[in-house]
């Protein structure tokens, strides 16, 4: 039914798909504004005479040859991240082969056009935070590891959290990607955290984004176990499967900082 339609549109948005790049109004805030056409009819449903939608038209902010352009380069590249993934790997190895792609293959960038999108990260190589959480989070969903956008820091941040294991952590490849891009390392400091470590490194989570009308609470990210792992202080790539106690992270490496991580409004009221 048409009700019922519009109850699916409110979890249709690219936080939820992030493949939805290009239908208007599914990278905003409101699930009001996710722009598509419905087409309905009525038939007759145990005697009774009822509206049903015959189908969904949506409405796109890009041509159909530029869509069709982007997507085949948006679907070779993430092909080939996944193609390049070692064989084998866990939950958690594969969290941090996805993110150490990203902090190497992708540029902290305020002024890139599709900054915003996860066409900016996996097409462009350039993006912000909100392009790099939405493109762990595309990742995630084709790897079958659960996975969310959250927000935080005043709704100047934006990272994911990911299930490894059974358990709840917090992933940023933003501020690892800007460690990189200041310094050429390749940074591990932020992945597989717990809440209390991503606090301690000034991430202030607040909660899941769908849409302005859905936010749901984050999940207790409560397993320490990586929070000293010893790739968190290592710099340079990772080779996988990774051994977990090869030694431990210094407490003093974690809070040492070479740059300072940018935040900016993430335009979500």
């Amino acid at each position: 039914t048409v009700a019922q339609v519009q109850q699916i549109r409110q979890g249709v948005t690219v936080f939820t798909e992030p493949r939805l790049w290009h239908v208007r109004g599914a990278d905003v805030s409101r699930s009001k504004e996710l722009a598509f056409t419905i087409k309905k009819s009525y038939k007759v449903i145990n005697g009774r005479q009822r509206e049903v939608v015959t189908s969904i038209i949506p409405h796109y902010k890009v041509s159909e040859r530029q869509y069709r352009t982007t997507a085949i380069k948006y679907e070779h590249n993430i092909s080939r991240i996944l193609a390049e993934m070692p064989r084998g790997l866990s939950d958690r190895d594969k969290i941090l082969y996805v993110h150490q792609w990203l902090v190497k293959n992708v540029s902290y960038q305020k002024k890139a056009p599709n900054r915003y999108n996860a066409v900016g990260a996996i097409v462009d190589g350039q993006a912000v935070c909100k392009g790099y959480a939405l493109a762990v989070k595309d990742i995630m969903n084709r790897l079958g590891i659960p996975a969310w956008y959250v927000v935080g820091n005043n709704n100047r941040h934006a990272w994911n959290i990911v299930k490894a294991d059974g358990q709840w952590y917090h992933v940023d490849a933003t501020w690892d990607a800007q460690r990189h891009d200041k310094t050429g390392i390749v940074s591990h400091r932020y992945v597989l955290l717990s809440s209390k470590a991503i606090t301690a490194a000034k991430h202030k989570p607040e909660y899941i984004f769908i849409v302005k009308e859905w936010q749901l609470p984050i999940p207790p990210a409560d397993s320490e176990k990586y929070d000293r792992a010893w790739w968190r202080s290592y710099q340079g790539e990772i080779r996988l499967p990774a051994i977990l106690d090869r030694n431990i992270a210094t407490p003093e490496a974690l809070t040492t900082t070479d740059y300072t991580p940018i935040e900016e409004d993430l335009e979500l009221e």
